[in-house]
């Protein structure tokens, strides 16, 4: 009996508002999908040491600007490097800029949007002001600018990209706070005096973080793209470490060799769409309207 009792309990115990969303998730189809890419790249990108078949700097006269075989499944580039393990490696890197990147703007991006939102008043209005201001240029025009004045390297192209990024999150941030700080459980937590940083970051935070989540996810597409840009222009990270951008700067001399071009090309295509699909699919799972 007290095991049918036992029993009956934990089928009626509430799922937790974790394993809803992550309920909701796996019914999001492109999520799903986005989350298939990610993981591949993502598993190319760190297993490339293992499952390159080639050293990526490694030159095959023999073989300059080979297409696609067996012995060189995506072709060779135009020293007769292989293109295959050339994408694998750039993916490390790539990959690597772009989460450095949003990891600096998100935690940038909070700590400004928090501040703003919570001291108010005038250190409200010249933060946003601010902000404001960085916004006013391209995205991509600032990040050139950065990196032509830090250098390029992996390093500098990651800081460039991620202070780009930052007002975009310090804008949302500061938005949300200021709703949140207005109810009741911040209000009383002001009044019986806790301190600005643990209002911040123990009460507003916690109520924030899902929607910063899912907009890092959203932005790490942009952050893919200006990476990309950049190291097409030369700017992002030297020769011969390849990155994705590199190699379809290569490809712009060599319009005859199209396999150059095209591979590099849809990893930015798909591993960008990725960031897209996951991004919408975890918000959809966020979102307390939909019915599970």
């Amino acid at each position: 009996m007290t095991s049918i009792v036992q029993e009956t309990s934990a089928r009626r115990r509430p799922i937790s508002q974790l394993g809803l969303a992550a309920r909701r998730f796996r019914q999001h189809t492109l999520g799903k999908i986005g989350l298939a890419i990610m993981l591949v790249a993502i598993a190319g990108a760190v297993m490339a040491p293992l499952v390159a078949p080639y050293n990526p700097e490694a030159i095959d006269y023999a073989s300059i600007l080979s297409p696609p075989s067996s012995t060189y499944l995506l072709g060779t580039d135009e020293i007769g490097r292989d293109l295959l393990s050339r994408l694998l490696y750039g993916g490390q890197v790539s990959l690597a800029i772009v989460a450095g990147a949003i990891s600096i703007a998100l935690v940038a991006g909070s700590v400004i949007g928090l501040t703003a939102g919570v001291l108010g008043g005038r250190i409200d209005d010249v933060i946003m002001r601010v902000m404001d201001g960085l916004l006013a240029f391209p995205m991509l025009i600032f990040a050139l600018a950065i990196v032509a004045v830090l250098g390029p390297n992996l390093a500098n192209a990651m800081i460039a990209i991620g202070v780009v990024n930052t007002p975009e999150f310090a804008r949302l941030v500061r938005g949300q706070t200021l709703s949140i700080r207005e109810q009741e459980f911040v209000q009383a937590a002001t009044a019986l005096g806790a301190s600005v940083p643990r209002i911040m970051f123990k009460h507003i935070w916690p109520s924030l973080a899902g929607n910063v989540v899912v907009y890092a996810a959203l932005r790490a597409c942009s952050a893919l793209i200006t990476e990309s840009s950049l190291a097409f222009l030369g700017l992002g990270v030297s020769p011969p470490t390849p990155t994705w951008g590199q190699m379809l700067s290569t490809a712009l001399q060599y319009p005859e060799a199209w396999w150059i071009g095209v591979f590099p090309g849809l990893a930015i295509f798909f591993t960008a769409l990725s960031f897209n699909f996951v991004g919408d699919g975890i918000r959809d799972a966020m979102d307390a309207k939909i019915n599970t």
